[in-house]
């Protein structure tokens, strides 16, 4: 008898679970969503270097050393590959565009231009690629700052 009466309330009960819940508003959610971790979300912190760095290392993805560069007051460098080599020096040019620097390495010696792209994660490192030098990191040398992700 117990079992019947159970059913008898499901089946008079259940219809009404169908009208309940939800009032009204049935106009669709147009309000921006904020995902804390999307990188389209963040805002700057600081800006990207005005002028050319004073100098970089770059790091390798294939962990063939550090490359010095050393950028004087100018448009000349000084290029280090390893230590014990001799450094390569030349002129350069320097292109900001967002959040990219381009460099072309012009070598004294009339051999070929070294290209370099600079892709900032920061105000003073992020990843690099170049036509001559490897892919891999890098970090600026000689600007005061740094203030972090934006």
């Amino acid at each position: 008898m117990k079992s019947s009466t159970v059913l008898a309330l499901l089946c008079v009960c259940s219809p009404l679970l169908a009208f309940t819940g939800c009032t009204g508003d049935d106009q669709p959610n147009t309000d921006a969503q904020n995902a804390g971790n999307n990188p389209t979300n963040q805002v700057r912190v600081c800006t990207l270097p005005v002028a050319p760095p004073t100098g970089m290392t770059l790091t390798p993805g294939d962990n063939s050393g550090p490359i010095h560069i050393v950028f004087d007051a100018g448009d000349g460098y000084t290029l280090l590959l390893q230590p014990t080599a001799d450094p390569e020096n030349g002129i350069f040019i320097w292109n900001p565009s967002g959040d990219v620097e381009t460099f072309v390495l012009t070598p004294n010696t009339g051999e070929a231009s070294r290209n370099l792209n600079l892709i900032f994660r920061t105000s003073m490192e992020g990843t690099y690629t170049s036509d001559s030098l490897g892919q891999g990191s890098f970090i600026l040398d000689g600007l005061s700052g740094g203030c972090g992700a934006y």
